[in-house]
């Protein structure tokens, strides 16, 4: 395996990874989704209503606002004739307020309420009494009530603050009666995810962790190699080399064929960039139409197998000034 070839499969296996991950954080979405919509979650330390649904559980601390004096104090000293140092100085105070940490305990999300249970202390918000959306930081989340100065602010490690939101969101979809369609949009997303993994580079095996995830379908359809259905190729009926291209087109048009020209599109083009260029050539009009088009190619020997690989046609002629192996000539000099 070249280098080249070893890039785009680590490349891949990375895209790879990244999907995986994504499918695996969706489909455990999905799963606490539909299992809280079913109230299935139980908790050790909360008494939940009567059906009451649980949607998460987190340690946390519990932070309130609290007034704190903060003091500066300078002075300046000086050294007397005899060797004594006298300092004078002045203290200041002022207050300020600050957030500081109170307790710390659980928080219980359900569909009706959030709740702290901490050592000392425990605070509830229902969600009626909710001001506006819950605040969302990195490790904290405030909730500001309707009837309460005093905001609810939690802190918490900062890797949990996806799973914490979450939550959250999941138990104002079921506050909402949302709880159905919610688990069903993430369904949707999981299975979006998963009929579409990264694309597999040509040559490099397929990851399997795409087998393990992806529909078998899709899997199948990801390790078979790609199959490009192309119109078989036809051998010309003959071959021009003593007559000009033009002259053969222009007689096929007067027969009643729909002639088309092709042409190499210059000697310094390539053919997969943009194809030969084709020239229609125009039935006179006392000639009836045949209903069968035919193509007349022209070029070298190489210009023209390329010209015919790439467009196919049912029913073409040559015009090359070497003849084709395997293809009869159809005039001879001076005709």
């Amino acid at each position: 395996m070249g280098l080249k070839e070893m890039w785009a499969e680590a490349r891949y296996r990375k895209r790879v990874g990244a999907w995986a991950r994504e499918c695996a954080l969706a489909d455990d979405q999905y799963e606490r989704a539909r299992r809280a919509d079913a109230g299935m979650f139980t908790s050790d330390r909360a008494r939940l209503e009567p059906g009451e649904r649980l949607c998460g559980e987190f340690n946390a601390g519990l932070s309130e606002t609290r007034r704190v004096r903060v003091t500066n104090y300078g002075s300046v000293s000086h050294q007397t004739h005899s060797g004594n140092r006298v300092r004078a100085g002045q203290a200041r105070s002022t207050s300020i307020d600050e957030l500081q940490v109170i307790d710390s305990g659980t928080v219980v999300i359900t569909d009706r309420r959030v709740q702290f249970l901490g050592a000392r202390h425990n605070r509830e918000l229902r969600w009626r009494n909710l001001a506006d959306n819950p605040q969302v930081g990195k490790g904290s989340m405030t909730f500001r009530s309707a009837g309460r100065q005093k905001p609810l602010v939690f802190t918490f490690h900062p890797s949990g603050t996806e799973r914490v939101s979450f939550d959250v969101d999941l138990a104002l979809a079921l506050f909402d009666g949302a709880g159905s369609s919610n688990v069903q949009r993430l369904a949707d997303r999981l299975e979006q995810l998963k009929t579409h993994p990264p694309q597999r580079p040509p040559g490099i095996e397929l990851d399997e962790r795409v087998a393990a995830l992806a529909p078998i379908k899709q899997v199948a359809a990801l390790a078979a190699p790609p199959t490009i259905t192309r119109p078989a190729l036809h051998l010309p009926h003959g071959c021009f080399i003593h007559t000009g291209p033009e002259e053969v087109a222009v007689s096929a048009a007067a027969l009643g064929f729909t002639a088309k020209l092709l042409t190499w599109p210059g000697s310094d083009a390539k053919l997969a960039a943009s194809g030969p260029v084709i020239h229609d050539i125009p039935l006179s009009a006392h000639t009836t139409a045949l209903g069968v088009e035919l193509s007349v190619v022209s070029g070298d020997v190489d210009q023209v197998w390329a010209i015919l690989d790439a467009t196919r046609p049912r029913h073409s002629v040559v015009v090359s000034a070497s003849a084709l192996e395997g293809i009869e000539t159809l005039d001879g000099p001076g005709s």
